[in-house]
């Protein structure tokens, strides 16, 4: 368990919690590409793209979404990414956010 490898003490200023440490680590572990997910998160925040923008409700988990979906020629980096909740990057899938903003698609069901 993360737990017992992080120890940290009840005082720490550590803004994280265990819970969350241990949660992205799962997530993390199986990706490649973790380093550019955490950096894409780093330089545009962590909440889904979508939120607020008419497009229905996001899920909790988020993901490392594309301006230029990998389909499409659009690569992997920080400048090409974007967060997106899981609810919004597959309903949008190979659509532009363009498209998608366009679209009468919402995330509610």
């Amino acid at each position: 368990m993360v737990a017992e490898w992080i120890n940290l003490t009840g005082d720490s200023m550590f803004p994280f919690t265990i819970d969350d440490i241990e949660r992205w680590s799962i997530a993390l572990r199986k990706s490649s590409d973790a380093k550019i997910k955490v950096d894409i998160a780093l330089a545009h925040g962590t909440s889904c793209y979508f939120k607020g923008r008419g497009k229905g409700p996001c899920s909790e988990d988020v993901e490392a979404g594309h301006i230029v979906q990998r389909c499409n020629g659009g690569p992997l980096n920080v400048e090409n990414g974007q967060i997106e909740c899981r609810a919004h990057n597959n309903q949008r899938r190979e659509m532009s956010i363009e498209e998608y903003m366009k679209s009468g698609k919402t995330t509610e069901a």
